[in-house]
């Protein structure tokens, strides 16, 4: 009797976490305008990373791509691929070998930083923006598949039991699709957040070089 009944408590488990995993909640509605938990601030600024009134003037727009010796600087330190760390550690090698024009040079790193920085975090805002998009269309498909199950005649009929299961499959899809949606939204914010974080880390590292006897 024990082991029967353990038999079946087990059974019961696997059968409630089969379940779990094949039906999770769907969301309620769509995403938000700016689903993201965080201020959306479209473009950083040199200013305001620096955090301190600069040193020299501000470069022109692309001045960075002009100059041989700063531009890997920039490329590596802004990467995707490269963590903060790296940028770092390539920002005070670069620093310990400027000349006379170090915070000049030092400044026009940061600018290239920024600008690229800047453009990786267009295409992620451009990605939210099509996620809340997609996930307002997701929800009145699902909206409309509760009322088109609803509407179909409880008239016990096969025809009738066929097309409701039907309409129940379409419908549990673009639910797991409405919230694969949210989630898809949800790692591009972090990866938004992400991106002002490390240019944050990667100015003060600029900033530190520059102040450095």
């Amino acid at each position: 009797m024990l082991a029967e009944r353990l038999y079946f408590g087990v059974l019961a488990l696997v059968m409630c976490v089969g379940a779990a995993v094949a039906a999770p909640p769907a969301p309620k509605g769509p995403l938000k305008d700016w689903p993201c938990g965080s201020v959306s601030v479209d473009a950083l600024t040199v200013e305001a990373l620096y955090t301190k009134p600069l040193p020299g003037p501000l470069p022109q727009a692309g001045a960075w791509q002009s100059d041989s010796v700063v531009k890997p600087v920039v490329e590596f330190a802004a990467a995707p691929e490269n963590n903060p760390e790296l940028g770092i550690d390539r920002i005070k090698a670069f620093g310990g070998t400027a000349d006379g024009r170090k915070s000049e040079e030092m400044i026009l790193v940061l600018s290239g930083i920024v600008e690229r920085t800047n453009t990786l975090r267009r295409i992620i805002i451009d990605g939210i923006g099509d996620k809340v998009v997609k996930s307002r269309l997701l929800a009145e498909t699902v909206a409309q598949g509760d009322r088109d199950i609803a509407a179909i005649p409880n008239d016990g009929s096969s025809a009738a039991d066929e097309r409701k299961k039907e309409l129940e499959t379409a419908r549990d899809w673009n639910s797991r699709a409405l919230g694969d949606t949210a989630d898809d939204a949800e790692l591009l914010c972090h990866r938004l957040a992400y991106t002002a974080k490390k240019a944050q880390r990667l100015a003060d590292a600029v900033r530190d070089q520059i102040e450095r006897p």
